[in-house]
């Protein structure tokens, strides 16, 4: 679970900012007037977690890197048992010294920052004991150096190096390079699915993208080779095979060959990709009423950002194994729905958030 996230310098927030969003709840939401910054949280979780290009504050622009430092980090909320062992020893001392931080520990520049942390820390404690329970800032910075932001201390560093320089600040660079497979462990094992509020609902609902392969577990590639296995390709290889020697019997000294002495068969992988052109690409969403089913593209905006939900609940409710890493991230889920709709629409999400590991919306 992300129990919060601090960012420095991407997109809307200047400076460090920590933005707490939960006290250990799965269902968190993101409350507030438009440009203030929600969905530029969940856009940096995206840039941690998948991949995304990161969106950097106008001051970096102006600034460069090298003053500016982006770097976005998650604060995770973990069983003891959820880390493997090689790393659960460097886990359990972060997590500790995270556990009992004073605003002293701190510099100075981000005690305001850490005062919001330290109010949701106090909650924390009433649910969670730090004998089984893990909390962890770990993240990146721009240039995928491990950060733990505002928790990046001269106290932390005399826990984990011996002959700790105390004429420094916190860990350097090639200190922090420590954390390298712990924050690779929490990131694997996090399946961060965003769904944004500009995102098309008709593109977004077929089959062939990221994020509804991600909301089934598996991809179409997967699907299919379980449908058409290696030996079926292997077997229409034969047969076509069979077919050009029996020609090149009939035209004696003529025979339909491929460039070269190896001649070239099927590949799994272009049967494959053929299929999914060629069946699941003309495959579109519709939605039954009475006896008719009516194309996505024809449905309002509010049954369209409807339909995205339910897919979600659908797919981790009743074809999903696995559900237990998932975080699902919702831009604005209630937009365009008219207010007599927007209760069931959130009551469904709160459904979803029972269904995985922690849903955030704003």
């Amino acid at each position: 679970m992300i129990i919060g996230a601090a960012l420095r310098n991407v997109k809307t927030y200047s400076g460090i900012n920590y933005i707490p969003l939960t006290y250990g709840q799965s269902f968190c939401g993101l409350v507030g007037n438009n440009g203030i910054g929600k969905s530029s949280v969940l856009e940096a979780l995206d840039s941690i977690f998948n991949g995304r290009q990161w969106n950097h504050n106008i001051i970096t622009k102006k600034s460069g890197f090298t003053t500016t430092r982006p770097h976005i980090v998650p604060i995770f909320l973990l069983k003891l048992s959820d880390i493997c062992e090689e790393n659960i020893d460097l886990a359990k001392k972060l997590s500790d010294y995270v556990w009992g931080l004073e605003e002293s520990d701190i510099l100075s520049q981000n005690r305001d920052q850490f005062k919001v942390f330290a109010e949701q820390l106090a909650i924390l404690k009433r649910e969670y004991s730090k004998d089984d329970t893990l909390l962890l800032p770990l993240g990146y910075s721009h240039d995928n150096v491990p950060s733990l932001s505002i928790f990046n201390t001269r106290k932390l560093g005399e826990i984990l190096v011996p002959q700790f320089d105390r004429t420094q600040q916190g860990l350097n660079d090639a200190e922090l390079k420590v954390f390298e497979p712990l924050v690779l462990e929490l990131k694997n094992g996090t399946e961060y699915i965003y769904i944004p509020k500009d995102i098309d609902p008709e593109n977004f609902a077929q089959l062939e993208t990221k994020e509804i392969q991600s909301l089934m577990g598996e991809t179409l590639t997967e699907i299919v080779e379980k449908c058409v296995p290696q030996a079926k390709i292997q077997e229409i290889n034969n047969n076509l095979n069979s077919f050009i020697d029996g020609l090149a019997e009939v035209l004696e000294n003529y025979s339909f060959r491929t460039v070269g002495e190896r001649q070239v068969n099927l590949r799994k992988h272009d049967v494959y990709k053929l299929i999914v052109e060629a069946y699941f690409k003309i495959r579109k969403l519709h939605k039954k009423e009475d006896s008719y089913w009516l194309e996505m593209s024809i449905l309002s905006s509010g049954e369209k950002q409807k339909a995205i939900i339910e897919l979600a609940y659908h797919f981790l409710k009743s074809y999903r194994n696995d559900t237990k890493n998932i975080v699902l991230a919702i831009d604005e889920p209630e937009s365009s729905l008219h207010m007599s709709a927007c209760y069931d629409q959130f009551n469904k999400l709160y459904e979803v958030s029972l269904l995985c590991k922690q849903l955030l919306f704003t």
